[in-house]
């Protein structure tokens, strides 16, 4: 959210590679390890992180999916 400044922005919730931090680099991310079922993905996914009001140890599991509906061929992020 802020690279390189830590505490600035709210707080996220990550899955994904386990080094992530506000100086990760694309070199310091495919070094690192991942929680995901492909270990060659060395990205890192985040959302803001949900607590309960009188409890904030207790966080909401949230789940997302993204979907490409445009005909044609798909490609990858660039690099960084």
């Amino acid at each position: 959210m802020f690279p390189g400044a830590p505490g600035r922005s709210h707080n996220h919730t990550y899955i994904g590679n386990r080094t992530v931090d506000a100086s990760s680099t694309p070199a310091s991310l495919r070094d690192g390890p991942t929680t995901c079922d492909l270990e060659a993905d060395a990205s890192t996914y985040w959302t803001p992180t949900l607590y309960e009001a009188a409890d904030q140890s207790r966080r909401w599991p949230r789940s997302s999916t993204t979907r490409n509906t445009r005909r044609g061929r798909s490609s990858r992020y660039p690099m960084g």
